[in-house]
């Protein structure tokens, strides 16, 4: 994909070679030019036109449209959305009973809330860039999962500081988290669905908001706050799953040098198939 760049009109196909000197043979007719910046990722432009990775994928998800692949992508950013805003939400709502349970000052008390926040802000703007070294998948896929450890981690918590510690780090995998999700799933959109990820995050964030202290209301009298934390925390699971079957990005890893596994990403997510693409 980075070796060449095609310049056909709309209605003309854009169809795969079973080699590069059959490609070669029609370079003259579909108007291949080739890069010769191959093996660097910030590639060149010509007459303004778009980097080679971002203008290819654009035609492939704008011909392929929207599928079950992007409803899953949609959802998995609708579940994490949920689980990270609801981590946040969840401490007001706890926070009178840990104060008669450890005597907790008010100092203590805005200690933990802004703890969490300070390192919610700073994980999000570290994790993106950390995402575009090692891939959005694998990214949020540990996040979600020590999410789910320092959720089991707080409420089993014998002391304050234990529950400080456990939601600061919960805090760092809710910032990472928001840096990559609404990123992954728009990767796979085509241009005219790219803003439907976002809003369903963000539907995910209200939602959550209000299903919590709907949870709280019915559960935290008798269960206790440290059940409420584990019950808040289970969309996390299927999100995990459904994140393992879907692939990486192809975007990134296009950008990484991985062509090949690119092309099984857009390949593995079609809706309709695939009726043109740039070998």
């Amino acid at each position: 994909w980075y070796q060449r760049r095609v310049r056909v009109s709309d209605r003309d196909p854009i169809l795969p070679h079973d080699s590069d000197s059959d490609l070669a043979a029609d370079d003259t007719e579909l108007g291949v030019i080739a890069n010769p910046n191959v093996n660097g990722t910030d590639l060149p432009t010509e007459n303004g036109e778009k980097p080679l990775e971002e203008w290819e994928l654009n035609r492939v998800y704008d011909t392929i449209g929207v599928g079950w692949a992007q409803v899953i992508f949609w959802i998995i950013s609708f579940l994490i959305a949920y689980s990270d805003y609801a981590e946040l939400t969840l401490i007001a709502l706890i926070i009178p009973y840990l104060r008669c349970e450890w005597d907790l000052t008010e100092e203590f008390e805005a200690t933990i809330t802004i703890t969490i926040f300070l390192i919610y802000a700073i994980s999000a703007l570290i994790f993106g860039k950390v995402s575009d070294i090692y891939g959005r998948k694998r990214v949020m896929s540990i996040t979600i999962v020590i999410l789910i450890i320092t959720a089991i981690g707080a409420a089993l918590a014998t002391n304050k500081y234990l529950f400080l510690f456990w939601r600061s780090i919960a805090g760092a995998c809710i910032g990472a988290n928001f840096a990559t999700v609404v990123v992954y799933s728009t990767e796979f959109s085509p241009a005219s669905h790219k803003s439907i990820g976002p809003l369903i995050a963000l539907m995910g964030s209200y939602v959550s908001m209000f299903l919590v202290n709907v949870v709280g209301f019915l559960t935290i009298n008798q269960l206790g706050w440290r059940w409420v934390i584990i019950i808040i925390t289970i969309p996390c699971i299927p999100a995990w799953i459904l994140l393992m079957v879907m692939p990486e990005t192809p975007r990134y890893l296009c950008v990484s040098g991985k062509e090949k596994e690119a092309l099984k990403a857009v390949v593995s997510t079609q809706s309709t198939g695939i009726s043109c693409f740039v070998e």
